[in-house]
């Protein structure tokens, strides 16, 4: 009796370690976090309009969160600063949906998008942000040079993020009712 217990958790244990290889061998190791002098390629998303992007060269700033505390940070930070430099591409705003059920991105999330005064470019595949550097909670702000990463930083206040955002793009116009 002792003989078959014995066999049997050897036989246990070795099945088991043979699944977890699978499974190891079966999952993709992560990605490696792009860094300095890494370039950044959009050329594939689309903004919530479903338009194409079509400032791969003119990116001087490009912003990326994960997570909804993360995303009202630069909701609330862009209300306080000129929109008119994400038109021209200065300043990009990337979000990642492709997690998100695609029932709730199509009739909820992007036509809610759409009143937004300033692009959303979309990363319907996950592609496009794949190894992009993100800190749980907080804002992803890379500085590119001909789309290259010259700088990374990282924002979890809206009065820093938006103190960052009006040096570029100057402070949302103040006009009289």
């Amino acid at each position: 009796m002792k003989v078959m217990t014995s066999v049997k958790t050897r036989l246990g244990s070795a099945l088991l370690a043979t699944g977890a290889l699978l499974v190891g061998c079966a999952s993709e190791p992560p990605v490696p976090p792009l860094t300095i002098g890494d370039s950044v390629n959009l050329k594939d998303v689309t903004d919530q309009n479903h338009q194409p992007f079509a400032h791969q060269e003119d990116m001087k700033v490009l912003m990326f969160v994960e997570g909804m505390e993360a995303k009202e940070l630069v909701r609330e930070s862009l209300e306080t600063i000129d929109t008119r430099c994400m038109k021209d591409g200065e300043l990009v705003y990337l979000a990642n949906i492709s997690r998100m059920p695609s029932i709730i991105s199509q009739l909820v999330a992007v036509p809610a998008m759409r009143d937004y005064p300033y692009p959303v470019w979309l990363d319907w595949g996950g592609e496009a942000s794949l190894g992009l550097p993100v800190r749980e909670d907080q804002v992803t702000v890379l500085s590119l040079d001909r789309q290259s990463i010259v700088r990374a930083d990282y924002y979890e206040s809206t009065s820093d993020l938006s103190r960052f955002l009006t040096t570029l793009c100057g402070p949302a116009s103040q006009e009289s009712p």
